[in-house]
């Protein structure tokens, strides 16, 4: 539990038939990614505690599934992977060992 379907407000993908409920967190425009989100929510929780003893831990989605990212941030490293594709270096991307097959490069332009 504590998954959420998708990055982007309201974080529930209406295509997934297995509902989990979004974070308890304040509402926002549609397509707010997450990440920007909770760091909204940290810093509001500072700024109204700081005159009291407390403790943060802030955890972004962004490194679990889905790997989703704001297409502004995923453009750059499309254009990279574009570049790096036409010059044949993307190939050989994995290795065989003792029968297993190995990924060797990640790219999946999210990941940047």
């Amino acid at each position: 539990k504590g998954a959420v379907q998708t990055h982007f407000y309201p974080y529930v993908d209406n295509k997934i038939k297995k509902t989990q409920p979004a974070p308890p967190m304040s509402e926002r425009a549609n397509g707010t990614y997450i990440a920007d989100h909770l760091t909204d929510e940290t810093i509001s929780t500072i700024k109204k505690f700081k005159s009291d003893p407390f403790f943060v831990v802030m955890s972004h989605y962004a490194v679990h599934t889905p790997i989703e990212a704001p297409k502004k941030l995923v453009r750059p490293y499309r254009k990279k992977r574009a570049y790096l594709k036409k010059l044949g270096l993307l190939k050989n991307r994995f290795v065989r060992d003792h029968g297993a097959k190995y990924r060797t490069s990640q790219d999946n332009v999210n990941y940047g």
